[in-house]
Order: structure tokens, then sequence, then C-alpha cells
């Protein structure tokens, strides 16, 4: 896959990104791309659902705590306290 393919196929992603994160992820997988960061913090890296609605957010020395409401996984994002 040439250099202007993978182009190509970022900018589908980026345009599916409001409208479904699924068919975006599921697309960059297909072509090996990385996904950017707002949109992989929009769904499961376990059961795949869509965390809008469906998470519970906590912060903590340093860290943001998500917490999948469907399967319980929970991912932590380190961020910088101003």
């Amino acid at each position: 896959m040439t250099r202007k393919e993978k182009l190509t196929v970022l900018k589908e992603v980026e345009s599916l990104l409001k409208d479904d994160v699924r068919k975006a992820r599921k697309l960059a997988m297909r072509h090996n791309l990385r996904l950017p960061q707002e949109l992989r913090m929009q769904f499961c890296h376990k059961c795949n659902s869509l965390l809008k609605g469906n998470s519970k957010i906590r912060l903590t020395e340093g860290k943001r705590s998500i917490t999948c409401l469907k399967c319980g996984y929970v991912t932590r994002i380190p961020f910088k306290k101003n």
C-alpha cells in the first residue's frame, strides 16, 4: 500500500469519526493504520462497545480512569495537572 493510498484511507477514517466509530476502527484495522487518539478513546478495547453514555470516568492523582459499564474493562490514561 502506497503512502497516498494510506492517506486516502486515513481521511476516510477521520470522516467517519463522528458517524460510526466501529466502521472507522474496522477500516483502520483492515489497512493496518493507527487511529487518532480522540477516536481510539471512544470505544472499549475489550468488548468494542461505544463508551459514550456507556462508561464511568474518574480523575485521580494524574490519571483518568475510564470504566466500561458493559464489560468492566478499565482504561487508565495519564494527564498533567496544571
